[in-house]
């Protein structure tokens, strides 16, 4: 597979490099493409979450609960 960099994106793959975080340009776009999979993934997720809440909405399911509430409840459930 064969791709292009801006001369931008370039110089920052070669400074990953040379700092000695990665090892060649090959582990910085890889690295890259693992974390933009994540990001994709998320951002579904996100997606989805809203979605059931607009859902919700419509079917008149409203909840009472503050932001602070909804805050606190979203971290308990990610523990």
């Amino acid at each position: 597979m064969n791709f292009s960099l801006s001369k931008k994106l370039e110089n920052y793959v070669s400074e990953q490099v040379d700092s000695g975080s990665f090892n060649n340009a090959s582990e910085v776009v890889r690295d890259a493409l693992r974390l933009h999979e994540e990001y994709q993934l998320k951002l579904q997720a996100l997606r989805y979450d809203v979605q059931l809440g607009v859902s919700s909405i419509r079917a008149g399911r409203i909840s009472r609960a503050t932001p602070g509430e909804i805050i606190e409840k979203a971290k308990a459930r990610r523990g």
